[in-house]
């Protein structure tokens, strides 16, 4: 299971439906949509173990998804915590699990700060 995660909801819609036409079990969730449909896309979501969710911070605290094992931030947080958050998705109950952040030279310093902040480094992919 994974969790992309887009800064906006416009984002977060055109790359779920960028994704749903290439073929991909996705999944849509932000704060737009009626209660009932996050309820269900989250029942729906625990359910199906090669789905991925796109998201906006709405999936980053506060809901129970235990078995995640991938998290791309396609867009780069805002800051520190809301980057813990997003990666605390994954790797819950002592499983493994890896964080992918698509980030730009300027937005490194929130890499930074939030390895400072929880004590774990991060590696630059240049390709």
């Amino acid at each position: 299971m994974s969790i992309l995660f887009a800064n906006t909801r416009e984002r977060a819609y055109r790359l779920y439906t960028q994704l749903r036409n290439d073929g991909l079990r996705v999944m849509l969730l932000h704060g737009g949509l009626r209660q009932e449909v996050r309820e269900r896309t989250l029942a729906r979501f625990r359910g199906m173990r090669d789905a991925a969710l796109v998201s906006t911070d709405l999936a980053s605290r506060g809901l129970d998804i235990i078995d995640v094992n991938l998290i791309v931030n396609f867009d780069a947080p805002r800051d520190p915590e809301t980057y813990i958050h997003r990666i605390g998705r994954t790797a819950r109950l002592n499983n493994r699990g890896k964080a992918i952040t698509l980030a730009t030279r300027s937005e490194l310093r929130i890499l930074d700060e939030a390895a400072r902040l929880t004590g774990v480094d991060y590696t630059i992919a240049n390709d």
